[in-house]
């Protein structure tokens, strides 16, 4: 059987082409070590004696490490950590009648951590375009710039996954398409090109990936 090439656009043929590397070699979702004692479903509430505001006025307070909270009910937000570290931070509801407060990864137990995370990190590495449609238009407040604990988003999985369908959901819904890992500086863009995957770098610099 005649061999095969694959001849990239000549401005990607610039970029520094990274060696080939199995799939498999992909981070798994991410998995938090706890430094301080996570919150859990279990924890006994203290009531806060003032009520929140009405939603459509109500701002979010962090996590005050000084103030007890209720049970938690489930998360309903995501957001890369302030610090700019491979982490995040999640919008927790409480069942109790305290305001929705953020939260940093490592204080919110795993099992809610996973039941929130684990449909969208498998989605990603699955390159399952339907599930990611379906976990952005549900109303739980998803980042799609959520990283792992790489640093990588879900845009890093689906651009070395060769999935252009997938990269174009994310970044059409506002994902980073330069986004860099913690570990080598790789963008979404890197991770088509190392991988040779040439309809997804087309479809990175519809989207303005440099």
């Amino acid at each position: 059987m005649a061999s095969m090439s694959i001849t990239l656009p000549s401005h990607l043929s610039r970029l520094k082409i990274l060696p080939k590397l199995p799939l498999s070699s992909f981070p798994p979702p991410p998995r938090r070590v706890h430094h301080h004692p996570p919150l859990s479903r279990r924890l006994l509430a203290l009531q806060n004696s003032n009520p929140p505001p009405p939603p459509s006025t109500q701002t979010y307070d962090d996590y005050d490490e000084d103030e007890s909270y209720g049970e938690v009910n489930k998360i309903i937000g995501s957001r890369p950590h302030p610090s700019g570290k491979p982490t995040m931070e999640y919008l927790i509801e409480w069942k109790d009648d305290h305001a929705p407060t953020w939260v940093p990864a490592d204080f919110v137990a795993k099992d809610v951590l996973a039941e929130y995370e684990t449909p969208w990190w498998t989605a990603a590495k699955k390159a399952d375009a339907a599930e990611l449609r379906r976990l952005l238009d549900s109303p739980d407040g998803r980042d799609v710039d959520a990283v792992d604990s790489g640093g990588r988003t879900a845009l890093h999985f689906v651009a070395g996954l060769g999935a252009d369908e997938c990269v174009r959901i994310l970044a059409s819904v506002g994902a980073d398409v330069d986004r860099k890992d913690a570990a080598g500086g790789l963008t979404p863009l890197h991770m088509a090109t190392g991988y040779a995957r040439p309809e997804a770098a087309k479809a990175l610099i519809e989207f303005g990936a440099d």
